[in-house]
């Protein structure tokens, strides 16, 4: 699905920006935020990124109407973060990126911690304990 940026028409046609676009921006936004391991891909997701593919959407879902947008993300958060933190700083730079890119509302976004991912040095220690 697409969606125009507003409802004016340009000059020379219109602009329109796709979910996929949106979900890419998450995405990035998502992977700068510190104890954030990474977006959940889940396990098609997985297989294809052992394989060397990489897609930017995989964990993010994406709506977009009337100018609005509605972002849903599965993360896994880095064992020892707090999750309501750094879900809330996801939320904040989600937000501020799509809508300096965009120009579009961001009008709800909806973070799924799915996930714990233990550090790989101190993994047998904490299970161990």
């Amino acid at each position: 699905m697409k969606d125009q940026i507003n409802n004016e028409d340009f000059q020379n046609g219109s602009v329109s920006i796709s979910e996929d676009v949106v979900s890419t921006i998450t995405n990035i936004a998502l992977n700068e935020i510190e104890g954030i391991a990474k977006v959940s891909t889940g396990l098609t997701g997985g297989i294809t990124e052992k394989l060397g593919m990489k897609n930017l959407t995989k964990g993010i879902s994406t709506i977009i109407e009337d100018g609005f947008v509605k972002i849903e993300a599965d993360i896994a958060i880095e064992y020892g973060n707090n999750i309501k933190e750094v879900s809330l700083k996801a939320q904040k730079s989600i937000k501020e990126n799509i809508e300096t890119m965009t120009e579009m509302t961001v009008d709800k976004i909806d973070i799924n911690v799915v996930e714990v991912v233990f550090p790989k040095d101190n993994k047998k220690d904490i299970i161990e304990k």
